[in-house]
């Protein structure tokens, strides 16, 4: 009897032992769980940006400030701070009061809060001593997509006294008044008399437009300024007498600073059969790829009436849009004022 009194306290004992560390270990795994879950609420109202787009702050942005203009070497600087995003894309504008229709401009990035452009002022008359008006122009529609990730294209989170409305979108805008004194240089006594044109010109207007018995400036009719695209200088190419075609240099935005192109088109062909990048600043290894033959040669032989776009008939630098489309405008640019002169001679 004794021993099975002790074999069933045993039994009893270590029913008891086993209740009581489930009952231990249960309530610990309750705890552990608790404090989790309190972790994670606490976290979540303080999150950060860890690059998931999901996790991005929904704020407004509404700094954009010119903070200096100076003018030196042939060049504008303009600076400014801002509270947009990294490598948001700025369009820098500078124009003379009473020359607005032919504005300087460039595209630059946010870096670190800061913006710097430069840009090139022409050496002629308009651009000289006298009342500037800069603009600093942030458009949503224009940027990458990871800067849409802060901002949406409609602009919706842009708020301040530089926020305005253009139709259903939202855009920054910060413009400033400045007075500079540009020198203009004048003529050397080396410099070719009016008309004529100099040796090293001549020999860059034949690599677009070989074959002919000599050129001639033409200032008959004079091109519309249409936006941040310019055509400083337009010349006849003559063959046996007669306008065979015409050359045109033209200065357009690029990624950096302004692209500088020359090109010739044939009116017996209405064809453009040379093009030539003579200025660009794009970036190494990426836009400047502008100027390679493997791009340049798509343009060649294409008629007038073609649509010269980027993703229609021209295929773009890779990773240099922006710097392929510049090229692009300035073909259609061209191509229009061509036109305008052509239906000119066809009502005298």
């Amino acid at each position: 009897m004794r021993r099975i009194a002790l074999i069933i306290l045993v039994i009893i004992g270590i029913f008891f032992t086993s209740n009581l560390f489930i009952n231990v270990f249960w309530a610990g795994i309750q705890k552990v769980d608790a404090v989790t879950k309190a972790t994670q609420s606490s976290s979540g109202s303080g999150r950060t940006n860890t690059g998931n787009s999901n996790s991005k702050p929904n704020h407004d942005y509404s700094q954009l400030e010119i903070s200096k203009v100076s003018f030196d070497s042939g060049k504008a600087s303009i600076q400014g701070i801002t509270d947009l995003p990294e490598d948001s894309m700025l369009n820098v504008t500078i124009a003379p009061i009473q020359f607005m229709s032919a504005p300087v401009s460039r595209k630059t990035e946010v870096r670190n809060g800061k913006f710097v452009a430069s840009l090139a002022i022409p050496n002629n008359p308009e651009y000289s001593q006298g009342i500037y008006l800069v603009d600093v122009i942030f458009d949503p529609r224009r940027q990458s997509p990871t800067v849409n990730d802060w901002i949406p294209s409609d602009g919706k989170n842009l708020t301040g006294k530089n926020a305005v409305t253009d139709g259903s979108e939202t855009l920054l805008k910060a413009s400033q008044q400045v007075e500079l004194s540009i020198p203009i240089v004048e003529q050397s006594a080396t410099t070719p008399p009016t008309g004529q044109i100099d040796a090293k010109t001549i020999k860059q207007l034949k690599k677009v437009f070989s074959g002919v018995d000599s050129f001639t400036q033409y200032n008959d009719v004079q091109p519309e300024p249409t936006g941040d695209i310019v055509i400083l200088e337009t010349y006849q190419a003559v063959l046996g007498g007669k306008t065979a075609g015409y050359v045109f240099k033209v200065s357009s935005p690029g990624y950096s600073d302004p692209i500088v192109t020359l090109i010739g088109i044939s009116i017996i062909s209405n064809k453009m059969i040379g093009i030539l990048i003579l200025e660009q600043n794009e970036t190494p290894s990426l836009g400047d790829g502008i100027t390679k033959p493997a791009f340049l040669i798509q343009f060649l032989n294409k008629s007038i009436n073609d649509p010269f776009e980027v993703g229609n008939d021209i295929k773009a630098v890779s990773s240099a849009t922006i710097s392929s489309s510049a090229v692009t405008k300035v073909c259609q640019e061209v191509v229009n004022f061509l036109k305008t002169i052509q239906a000119g001679k066809a009502s005298d």
